[in-house]
């Protein structure tokens, strides 16, 4: 069974690579500038960076690669 806390941490995660592909796919409604995409899909990456470091996340047996997928994309498109 998945501890609370480590359920919360991997919702947070899935949430943020949601908005990371989505603002890649261009299906996030919301009218931003790109800055304003670039600072948030950044945030995003960051947040996803530090919880892949946590020995808790670390330990958990969960699949890991749509969190360094994302942040592989969000690195990209931070880029262009």
């Amino acid at each position: 069974m998945i501890d609370n806390g480590i359920a919360s941490t991997l919702s947070a995660m899935n949430d943020s690579v949601t908005f990371i592909n989505s603002v890649i796919d261009e299906t996030y409604d919301k009218e931003w500038t790109t800055e304003e995409f670039k600072a948030v899909v950044r945030s995003n990456k960051i947040f996803l960076e530090q919880q892949l470091l946590k020995d808790y996340i670390v330990a958990d047996n969960t699949d890991k690669t749509p969190y360094t997928d994302a942040i592989n994309a969000a690195s990209i498109y931070l880029e262009e």
